[in-house]
């Protein structure tokens, strides 16, 4: 699998920051880097960037752009 198919899977229905979906990827071993390294928070950050249509960056997470965006809107409401 590819690095976006993989960290795709650990985008949260609640926003998820980079360095959380960079943990995530590399505990679930479904994505290995050429070198063997951990895969870092920046790679997810330049690697979701390059999908515009599909993700957006809001307040330091990352949210799929096809949720309910007053669903997202909600949330950060309800965070104070």
């Amino acid at each position: 699998m590819s690095l976006i198919e993989v960290a795709s899977m650990f985008v949260s229905g609640h926003g998820s920051t980079a360095n959380q979906i960079a943990e995530r990827v590399n505990k679930s071993g479904m994505y290995t880097r050429a070198d063997n390294k951990p895969v870092p928070e920046e790679q997810i950050d330049v690697r979701l960037s390059k999908y515009p249509d599909h993700y957006v960056k809001i307040n330091g997470k990352w949210f799929e752009k096809n949720m309910d965006v007053r669903h997202i809107a909600e949330y950060f409401k309800n965070k104070g």
